[in-house]
């Protein structure tokens, strides 16, 4: 077994690519069920001419199983050697490829994670109503769900309501409780700065529009867990902005260009 394992384990690493485009594929999949209904029903009907082969399953239940796929063969190895004795012929082969299989796990494992935050921005763009929820497109290749929870938010020092929050990698949506109805969409960019008062834990948001919502938290614990959360995600957006803006600059200053081959250089004076 240790062999076959060895002469398969780069291939293996195939998956991560296949990986890499799981959650567009998602994506894609969500906007044709937007947009055509036909589709759903034309997977519909696929998944009942199979459904003796197949039982219940549709496309994203076989979208996934090239994901899941990998950790089970990681775990066939390891029960390999756990019932292979010193001095077996095959030990060798199998701790080798045990080594090369736990290594395109590792990157998997990191994917999963990834696609498991994406899959729930999708599960919250189902949740939410509205006409803002309709505008904001909240499915995007680069979104990530961070959290979510119940807060008291104030628009403007005016009288507060109780809200649901969500929280993304460049975005906060402050939604109605009932229906959950989006309120208002705030995009990290637009943050000027985050007030931050632990006597009443609350946290004052101060948009570059004049928009200044006060949310305050039910205890501490969700406190603690939000402001770090808003403070690190709003800095890492200023890091990321500021890197692609520094890099634009560059490029047009003529600092770097694009070969033919996608490789950066620098001293050109144009992009090619």
């Amino acid at each position: 077994m240790g062999d076959i394992f060895l002469k398969i384990a780069s291939f293996l690493k195939a998956y991560k690519q296949y990986v890499a485009h799981y959650t567009k594929a998602n994506i894609r999949l969500r906007q044709l069920h937007k947009k055509n209904k036909q589709v759903d029903l034309l997977l519909e009907n696929m998944r009942r001419d199979a459904e003796d082969r197949c039982g219940k399953r549709g496309v994203k239940d076989f979208l996934i199983m090239p994901v899941q796929r990998i950790p089970r063969y990681l775990m066939l190895l390891q029960d390999l050697l756990r019932n292979t004795w010193a001095g077996h012929a095959d030990l060798v082969q199998l701790q080798s490829a045990q080594k090369l299989v736990a290594e395109v796990a590792e990157d998997v494992e990191n994917s999963q994670n990834e696609i498991a935050q994406a899959n729930k921005v999708l599960e919250v763009a189902d949740r939410l109503t509205g006409k803002l929820a309709e505008e904001l497109e909240l499915v995007q290749p680069h979104r990530r769900f961070i959290a979510e929870c119940d807060a008291y938010v104030a628009m403007d020092g005016k009288r507060g309501s109780d809200m649901h929050l969500f929280l993304f990698s460049d975005l906060l949506l402050l939604c109605k409780v009932k229906k959950l109805e989006v309120a208002k969409h705030i995009f990290f960019e637009q943050i000027k700065n985050l007030k931050v008062l632990d006597e009443c834990s609350t946290i004052r948001v101060l948009v570059r529009n004049g928009y200044k919502p006060s949310i305050q938290f039910s205890g501490s614990d969700h406190f603690n867990s939000w402001k770090g959360l808003l403070q690190e995600g709003v800095a890492s957006d200023l890091l990321r902005r500021k890197t692609k803006e520094e890099f634009a600059a560059r490029r047009d200053s003529g600092e770097y260009h694009l070969t033919k081959q996608g490789r950066r250089e620098s001293g050109k004076s144009r992009w090619k």
